[in-house]
């Protein structure tokens, strides 16, 4: 039997699946059984770090540029056309290129169309004294997430 070509999957079409997944993974891992919860600095972190990592992916199939932007003053992060609003007792800094700094307290991290990033890191500290931090490489475009005590 003679293989046609049109068999299989692209590669764009893997990672449009892998970004759907990812943001499904964020939604459930941030309220998995549909019931209003406070939300730690460690749960906000691991949401905001699926988002981002959902992000490059994005940057990588769509060969276009995407950002992250951090809004001390609202408190909120937008992750693409995604925004998530912080709980007023969570701390929030981001730690970037001076370039990516905008007026009011924003700050940027950009993903680029090879994958690679402007690099920083996205800070949430809740009243316990826990800091999580969602720190993007600048080089590999690769996300992290570190929780630490202050």
């Amino acid at each position: 039997m003679k293989k046609d070509k049109t068999d299989g999957f692209t590669l764009v079409e893997m990672l449009v699946v892998l970004v759907i997944g990812a943001l499904a993974l964020s939604v459930m891992a941030s309220n998995p059984f549909g019931r209003p919860r406070p939300e730690s600095a460690a749960s906000l972190a691991r949401q905001i770090s699926v988002a981002v990592a959902a992000l490059q992916i994005t940057a990588l199939s769509t060969v276009s540029s995407q950002s992250v932007v951090v809004d001390v003053a609202a408190h909120a992060v937008t992750v693409g056309q995604n925004r998530i609003e912080l709980p007023s007792d969570v701390r929030l800094s981001v730690t970037t290129g001076a370039e990516l700094i905008v007026e009011g307290g924003r700050g940027m991290i950009a993903f680029f169309p090879d994958g690679t990033s402007s690099g920083g890191e996205i800070i949430l500290g809740d009243p316990s004294g826990l800091v999580s931090i969602v720190r993007v490489n600048w080089i590999t475009g690769a996300v992290d997430l570190m929780d630490r005590a202050s």
